[in-house]
């Protein structure tokens, strides 16, 4: 049972298949033109637009790597350019045995820290991943631990003139925080240097994917319209050769040759005008040898009129 009806499943998806084929064969020829134009337009409209949804995607995934990741990036260097400049300066002011030059590094210490402020701050409003907002976090901890340590540890006793003892603390527990800080800096980097390569790989693939899906795309294109192409130009051409192979064995002498298409596009109307031509050319000789059989009888009867002699068949036809 379950056989029988899946062989009739079969049987209907063919006949189906045979009736859409019949109703595109029986398009005009120009309609037909327009359809195979219109899906390769439609194929064409699709990777078009395939293409430039998938160039916005690489795009926005180059835009974030520029505006998201690498500049700030950039800002992350800056900051860590501060802090080691800081740190110099920090050494040059406790080391110096002039006071102008303590001053002036104590004054280059203080504008760096004002930038550091507002260059981590510019930073803090660029965060969007979470793991890059918690290297941030230890950073800014790490970092204000170490700037309040050496404010109060190496700063006061310089300024309150003990040089020794701010230098003992910057050799000592400030450099061990100076160094903690520079480390969280440095992993903060790395992170946003990670989550940077991610986007831009994955703006590389998306890029890669697209290339190869429009190439597959205009190929196929290209294929399908060669395919609709010979498709049309079979309807047209096998109609044409019928016809004309129809006409040579008319010509021949073949006064039976007739076309069969089944079509009922211009080469199907053209087929049934030459099988009409035919028929009247054939109508037309049977009667042109029916006419010569009947002079040719009248002329036996008249040949034989001069003996008074008459051949008439069994209907009394003169013969």
């Amino acid at each position: 049972m379950t056989l029988h009806v899946e062989v009739l499943d079969k049987s209907v998806d063919r006949e189906e298949r045979r009736t859409l084929w019949s109703s595109f064969g029986n398009l005009n020829t120009m309609t037909k033109l327009m359809v195979g134009f219109a899906i390769v337009g439609a194929i064409m409209a699709v990777v078009g637009f395939i293409g430039v949804q998938n160039m916005g995607k690489v795009n926005d995934g180059l835009d974030n790597v520029y505006n998201v990741q690498l500049k700030p990036l950039m800002t992350l260097t800056r900051v860590r350019g501060m802090v080691y400049q800081m740190h110099t300066q920090t050494i040059t002011a406790v080391l110096t045995q002039s006071q102008a030059d303590r001053e002036a590094a104590l004054a280059k210490i203080g504008n760096l820290n004002k930038e550091v402020d507002e260059t981590r701050q510019a930073f803090a409003k660029t965060i969007k991943a979470e793991q890059v907002q918690k290297a941030y976090d230890e950073f800014v901890k790490v970092y204000d631990d170490y700037r309040g340590y050496r404010d109060n540890a190496v700063f006061k006793p310089l300024l309150s003139g003990d040089q020794k003892e701010a230098l003992a603390n910057l050799k000592g527990e400030a450099a061990g925080k100076f160094t903690a800080s520079v480390d969280a800096i440095n992993n903060l980097v790395d992170v946003k240097m990670k989550i940077a390569q991610a986007k831009y790989d994955e703006a590389d693939s998306t890029y890669r994917d697209s290339r190869t899906q429009l190439t597959g795309m205009v190929i196929g294109g290209v294929v399908l319209g060669l395919f609709f192409g010979w498709l049309i130009a079979r309807f047209i051409s096998c109609g044409l050769c019928r016809v004309m192979g129809s006409a040579s064995r008319l010509a021949a002498g073949d006064h039976g040759a007739r076309v069969e298409l089944a079509t009922t596009d211009e080469i199907g109307r053209l087929g049934k005008s030459f099988n009409s031509m035919a028929e009247q050319i054939q109508a037309n000789i049977a009667e042109r040898e029916r006419t010569m059989q009947e002079m040719a009888r009248l002329t036996t009867a008249m040949e034989n009129a001069g003996v008074n002699i008459m051949i008439a068949d069994a209907q009394d036809q003169v013969i």
